[in-house]
């Protein structure tokens, strides 16, 4: 099992978000690599991500914060 820790809001948006926004970026990487070597072994890979992404896409405040619609377009979905 790997984790990864999506930076809290504690220090600001703008710092904070682009932090954010590499972390999911390395966990879609890391995601994909891992289904890669599953599918070339005739294996299904499936991953489960959850916890407090410190975002609100309902929100203008987060308007410019991409993590999460990085997470739905690599294919990740579910309530958010």
């Amino acid at each position: 099992m790997d984790s990864v820790h999506l930076k809290s809001n504690s220090g600001g948006i703008e710092e904070t978000t682009p932090k954010r926004e590499e972390s999911a970026r390395q966990l879609i990487a890391h995601c994909n690599g891992l289904k890669g070597r599953f599918e070339k072994e005739g294996k299904a890979f499936y991953a489960a991500i959850g916890g407090d992404f410190n975002s609100d896409p309902t929100s203008e405040k987060w308007a410019e914060d991409d993590t999460l619609r990085m997470m739905q377009d690599a294919g990740f979905n579910g309530p958010l």
